[in-house]
């Protein structure tokens, strides 16, 4: 008997291993199959030279508006491989985007490899994030929950996008879900040892990305909404502690650089910062880096003056409170968003005081996540800014399958199960463009989201593969991007007129421009300036396209 017992142990310990790592190695082999065929896109044109220089130079200025740790993480091969970087920090404020142009021109030859060993570490990041929310999972319900919630985030169209590009947003939410998993923790057990690793985490985050501000208001809601009257004030005593701790290693992070400058000697842009200039004294010394500061104030100023977006078919500066449930609707399989409908109207089989607390929490960070994003910021481009509650919802969703107890729900469930997957697979390599059914697939979404939903420039390599297919040497091309699409081989002409008169032949349009946006004035490599006026190329909507390369670049043939 004890010798069976023990055989059945490591069956279950055989199983679990391969579950664990058949499921993270379907994922991470996907995104190095993909991810080889995205061009760099807008917003790691200019995080990777930032990144970079932090390194070479020890100076935190150059792209600011984001956190530094992410971009140091994702950086770490460029320390070996030592691209040119022609960025000197005392020469003043630099735009981020005339770095990246000149890290291009410098590394012209090996630019793409550069990214894609980038791109590595922000692959093995995701890799740590699926076995984080693994392990919790598996510590709240089992093993079975768990391997369908690594399932749930391995196969996520939006987490695959993401997971393969040197932004902050994958890297964002490893440390969003960390603090929340270590803030759990401490919950559960309340120990001075718990207290400082919630602590360091914490900062940590807030070194990552900015929307991790969120972090010191959902800490205390927490702790006053779901915790003991009786133990209220002394854990709050600690959040506390917990904050002030969290500060030091947001300094440690900065290296301690323009720490407690004095306010009145910042030059601020945004409203709210010029308000807090206003009403305290000049003199008061800022407990933060000075860059964290300056950052901070350039993420504030875009959140008070709005991008310009796309939703249904216009554009739009000021926000929709709809925007990010729409996007989330039409963005996520459908599978998943009938897993959610399923959970909502059950209770776990989890007895126990955390388990509870846990499921409570699930439930109340993903609802003040996306409140924030939809009543409080005016950042609707993209799905991706919500992209943390895709695990939390994951571990959420994972306790269903302990329901899947008859025959029919079994089939059903596998059922959703292989439609999920197959979603997901259908879409490979092109993750960033995937809308669900109801949007009528990356085709039909076009009609209703825009820029990182479905063109962030990622599809020059396709756009070359498409030409070599069928035989171009050369295109018209009006590419939504930023790097030079001859950095791919693609030879092009930038048409001088945007009117149906001028225009003749092969022509390629991101979708972008065929929503009616613009681009500002764009540097090639040969000297010359591109730019699109807002609207200009709407007119082509009414031809049928005769291919495509990825979903974000349409090809016509007039």
């Amino acid at each position: 008997m004890l010798q069976s017992g023990i055989v059945t142990v490591k069956h279950t310990k055989a199983a679990e291993l391969l579950g664990v790592f058949g499921l993270l190695g379907i994922f991470v082999l996907r995104l190095f199959l993909s991810t080889s065929l995205q061009s760099v896109t807008f917003d790691e044109y200019a995080h990777v030279p930032a990144g970079y220089s932090y390194w070479k130079t020890g100076d935190f200025s150059l792209y600011s508006k984001n956190p530094p740790l992410i971009k140091l993480w994702f950086t770490l091969p460029l320390i070996i491989t030592s691209p040119r970087l022609d960025f000197d920090p005392s020469q003043g404020n630099i735009h981020p985007w005339a770095v990246g142009f000149s890290f291009l021109k410098d590394n012209l030859s090996r630019y793409h490899t550069l990214f894609l060993q980038c791109r590595a570490m922000v692959i093995l990041l995701s890799a740590f994030l699926g076995l984080l929310i693994f392990f919790w999972t598996r510590a709240l319900y089992g093993l079975y929950p768990a391997l369908l919630c690594l399932f749930l985030y391995s196969f996520c169209p939006e987490i695959l996008a993401h997971s393969q590009l040197c932004t902050t947003d994958i890297g964002g939410a490893f440390f969003f879900i960390s603090s929340i998993a270590f803030f759990w923790i401490y919950l559960r057990k309340p120990t001075a040892k718990q207290a400082v690793l919630c602590s360091v985490i914490l900062g940590a985050a807030q070194i990552a990305k900015f929307s991790n501000l969120l972090l010191y208001f959902i800490y205390p809601v927490v702790m006053i909404a779901f915790l003991k009257k009786s133990d209220l004030r002394k854990n709050l005593l600690v959040i506390a502690l917990i904050f002030l701790i969290s500060l030091f290693v947001i300094n440690l992070g900065y290296f301690f650089q323009g720490t407690m400058r004095p306010l009145g000697t910042y030059t601020f842009t945004s409203n709210l910062m010029k308000s807090t200039q206003k009403y305290f004294p000049g003199s008061l010394p800022v407990p933060f880096p000075s860059s964290y500061i300056e950052g901070f104030d350039l993420t504030q100023y875009e959140v008070e003056i709005g991008h310009l977006f796309y939703l249904n078919g216009h554009l739009f500066l000021k926000s929709k409170w709809y925007y990010f449930l729409e996007a989330f609707a039409l963005k996520t399989p459908i599978p998943f968003l009938l897993l959610i409908f399923y959970r909502a109207f059950f209770r776990s089989s989890t007895t126990y005081m955390q388990g509870r607390l846990a499921e409570s929490i699930f439930i109340f960070v993903s609802i003040v996540y996306i409140a924030n994003f939809s009543f409080f910021t005016s950042l609707d481009i993209g799905v991706r800014y919500i992209l943390p509650i895709i695990p939390l919802l994951s571990l959420w969703i994972s306790p269903v399958i302990l329901r899947m107890t008859t025959l029919w729900k079994k089939i059903l469930f596998g059922l959703l199960l292989f439609w999920y997957a197959a979603s997901s697979l259908g879409i490979h390599p092109n993750y960033l463009s995937y809308f669900n059914e109801i949007a009528g697939g990356p085709e039909g979404g076009r009609r209703y989201l825009g820029d990182s939903n479905i063109d962030w420039g990622q599809d020059l390599p396709q756009l070359k593969k498409y030409m070599d297919d069928h035989g171009l040497s050369r295109i018209k091309l009006f590419y939504h991007g930023v790097v030079d699409p001859e950095a791919y081989g693609i030879s092009y002409d930038f048409p001088l007129g945007e009117g149906p008169s001028s225009l003749k032949g092969d022509i390629a349009v991101s979708v972008s421009f065929l929503q009616g946006k613009g681009i500002w004035t764009v540097p090639t490599l040969k000297g010359k300036y591109l730019s699109v006026r807002e609207g200009a190329l709407i007119w082509l909507n009414r031809f049928p396209h005769v291919g495509r390369a990825g979903y974000s670049i349409y090809i016509f043939h007039l």
